[in-house]
């Protein structure tokens, strides 16, 4: 059981850091393109912070 709620929640992890990414990347995108490359990357490395913090919960 313990092996499938975890699996569960990497896989919401991974869902939610998706669609972060792609709704920063849309946003940014409706904008002006010179903030687009800024918005995007700040949104990947808040993403890459979250997922690291999860992943050190569960190690």
């Amino acid at each position: 059981m313990t092996r499938k709620t975890e699996s569960m929640l990497k896989g919401i992890g991974a869902g939610l850091a998706a669609g972060m990414i792609f709704g920063a990347a849309g946003t940014a995108l409706m904008t002006s393109k010179s903030k687009s490359k800024k918005v995007i990357n700040k949104a990947v490395d808040k993403v890459e912070d979250v997922i690291d913090n999860v992943m050190d919960m569960f190690a």
